[in-house]
């Protein structure tokens, strides 16, 4: 006779930052601690799994004799701790470096407090899963992963998941939720689910969870997730299950821990089908609402670890190593990149204390960056004529870029500048704004220049030379500009840009190096933005959340002919800036009612073209994308994602810090900073700037 094994797992899925702040349903979770540590002590049979650093550590600060026997019953196994992270994290929107940083702070936890290491990954409620999981998790520590959502069809529940370098990690994915074995219950309430205590009601319900996990299932092993947001323990279960147990003889039913499972599951390994690649896209519209969300974050990841890096380099001088700080940053960072958080998904209240949570991260790591620049500034030579400036690379390969650096000269009687290098060579630079004393002579200047070749976390040294007369400089450059009747023009030894003597969208990027058009603007101009109907929800675009698992591509593209967009609108325009260093073309409008003001920009010796654009929002139920249309045929289309990139189809996904679509020959990337949704259809690159 077949004898299936019921593998009943107790849990429950804690928000860290949702529809309320933390301490709310920290004070939930706490009682449900509280309950769990009690019901162990009257149920030998009950086990449980708790996940995320963050509720534990903080219950452990708080409640130390409770504390004391959260301890115990780990370390008797009878609670596993599932690797969710510090918090249980979008595995799309933040960089590699901080997914693996979440993933370490919880492994030390539990390793430093209760002497295990985490085995389980646990991702119950994130949206999509990205392609370098696996290889992330088991240079971890972890063994096995579990998730819920971002299927594109219905695989087996238990398979093995290669990763894009070929590593493996055994997974199962809950078919059917991670509160599918929770048991029927009465009035739902999160400080208390009430337990129905209809033992033949319970039993009925097993039944049919059972059928419909068989035939889901890899292995005659079955996976009961026995809990769901913020529940406690229920205390009638291990009786039902006592009951269930006898009544029927082909089934063994215990309560267990994931890794219980897994290691039944992991006899049978051999026989597991392989699935490669991604679980995305889902809950797109998360990609872009809140943007200002994902734009802090991606900034305090890159200042976070700016300042780490220097701190490290900074305490060879004998500095102190900010240890604390760090780490506190880090926390704030981690909390904010919560899966619902980052996503956008939160109250207003609660996106008003992650915004000043952000700003209380942002000003630990410049404080901490501050002292270690300086402290690093103390051991160089700066001795020479003019006011020294120094530029840090804080990348691990050499840069060339602009920088741009305030000086203050007071009363000095300054008229004009010089800047060199520290052989002593002049440097092209230009001021960008200038402030002036009552006598004509500047008191302030702000000037912008390329630094080049600066060394891999390193840094090059410069001096400013004020100077008594105006010089009299003129650099070499391939800077051009020119304007013809409306039609501006902008060039530099790498590219021509052209713009549309009405709309000021772009006409033509043409590539000098390569001979070719970057564009092709037929039916689209190049910048242009699109102010398009949205009546979605927080999570979709034009469409209701649902919750549910499936992972599907949205392909829309803007009619330029019926959408509003900036191709018909008629705004200023004007060469903004043209010097030795950079030019650009500035223009200010408006769209339907929402201002706007962009800026394409080029350099003398940096090979890319910046587009900034400001936009005061009014308005609602809209989304605002820009367009690049590509003068590609077969392109095709890459996405960086965390610590990796893949080639992805047409429609809205979440990508890092850039896209790329590229024939055999050729390509374009587009980068962004703090803008993931992305999209790219019939050869038109397109970003979401806000929804």
């Amino acid at each position: 006779m077949e004898r299936w094994k019921v593998f009943v797992v107790p849990h429950w899925h804690f928000d860290a930052l949702w529809q309320l702040p933390f301490e709310e349903y920290f004070e939930i979770t706490a009682k449900n601690l509280m309950d769990l540590l009690e019901f162990l002590d009257l149920e030998p049979e009950y086990k449980f799994c708790i996940d995320q650093t963050v509720y534990v550590e903080e219950f452990l600060r708080r409640y130390l004799e409770l504390g004391e026997k959260l301890i115990r019953a780990v370390k008797e196994g009878r609670i596993e701790p599932a690797c969710s992270g510090y918090t249980q994290p979008d595995p799309n929107l933040p960089s590699g470096e901080f997914l693996v940083r979440n993933i370490a702070m919880y492994q030390s936890f539990v390793r430093k407090v209760f002497g295990v290491r985490a085995k389980c990954g646990w991702y119950l409620d994130t949206y999509g899963q990205s392609a370098q999981l696996p290889q992330i998790f088991k240079k971890s520590g972890v063994d096995y992963f579990t998730f819920y959502r971002g299927v594109p069809k219905e695989p087996p529940s238990e398979f093995l998941w290669e990763g894009i370098d070929g590593t493996r990690i055994l997974t199962h994915r809950m078919p059917l939720g991670y509160g599918a074995g929770y048991l029927p219950t009465g009035e739902r309430r999160y400080s208390c689910f009430i337990d129905s205590t209809d033992t033949e009601e319970a039993i009925g319900f097993l039944e049919g969870l059972a059928e419909r996990m068989k035939a889901k299932a890899s292995t005659d092993d079955l996976f009961f997730p026995n809990g769901d947001d913020f529940t406690p323990p229920q205390r009638h279960m291990p009786e039902v299950l006592r009951e269930w147990r006898r009544r029927r003889d082909d089934l063994e039913v215990l309560i267990a821990t994931p890794s219980q499972f897994f290691r039944a599951v992991e006899a049978r390994e051999e026989e597991l089908p392989v699935l490669g690649g991604e679980f995305n896209p889902i809950f797109r519209g998360t990609y872009s609402t809140r943007i200002e969300i994902k734009q802090a974050n991606r900034r305090l990841e890159n200042l976070y670890l700016t300042a780490e890096k220097f701190s490290a380099v900074a305490s060879l001088f004998g500095l102190p190593y900010p240890e604390r700080a760090l780490e506190k940053a880090l926390k704030l960072i981690l909390l904010n990149q919560f899966h619902d958080a980052i996503n956008g998904e939160v109250t207003d209240e609660v996106y008003e204390e992650m915004m000043a949570d952000y700003g209380k991260a942002e000003g630990i790591c410049r404080e901490v960056l501050d002292d270690a620049l300086q402290a690093i500034a103390d051991q160089v030579d700066t001795q020479g004529e003019g006011v020294p400036i120094v530029v840090f690379n804080p990348l691990s390969w050499a840069r060339t870029d602009v920088v741009e650096v305030e000086l203050a000269f007071g009363d000095a009687k300054v008229k004009g500048m010089l800047l060199r290098d520290l052989q002593g060579r002049d440097v092209p630079f230009q001021l960008t704004e200038t402030g002036r004393n009552p006598d004509g002579t500047l008191n302030k200047v702000v000037l912008a220049f390329e630094a080049e070749d600066v060394p891999a976390l390193g840094y090059k040294t410069y001096f400013a030379v004020p100077t008594n007369g105006i010089p009299n400089q003129k650099f070499e450059t391939s800077i051009r500009t020119e304007v013809e009747g409306g039609r501006y023009r902008i060039e530099n030894r790498f590219y021509s840009v052209r713009v549309d003597p009405v709309s000021k969208a772009i006409t033509s990027i043409y590539d000098k190096e390569e001979g070719r058009e970057v564009l092709r603007t037929e039916k689209y101009m190049g910048n242009v933005l699109f102010d398009e109907p949205d009546h979605g929800s927080v999570c979709h675009i034009n469409g209701d959340i649902d919750g549910h698992q499936t992972a599907i591509p949205i392909k829309d593209l803007p009619d330029p002919d019926v959408a509003d967009s900036t191709m018909n609108c008629v705004p200023q325009g004007h060469i903004s800036e043209a010097g030795p260093v950079r030019a650009s073309i500035s223009t200010l409008g408006v769209l339907n009612k929402t201002k706007f003001r962009q800026h394409i920009v080029i350099y003398d010796k940096v090979k890319r073209i910046d587009f900034r654009t400001d936009i005061e929002f009014e308005g609602e139920h809209r989304r605002i994308r820009v367009a690049f249309p590509v003068n590609l045929k077969d392109g095709q289309i890459y996405h960086e994602i965390p610590y990796g990139a893949i080639e992805r189809g047409e429609g809205e996904y979440p990508a890092l810090n850039w896209t790329d679509i590229s024939e055999e020959d050729y390509g374009v990337t587009l980068i962004n900073q703090g803008l993931p949704g992305n999209s790219t259809v019939e050869n038109v690159m397109l970003l979401t700037l806000l929804r």
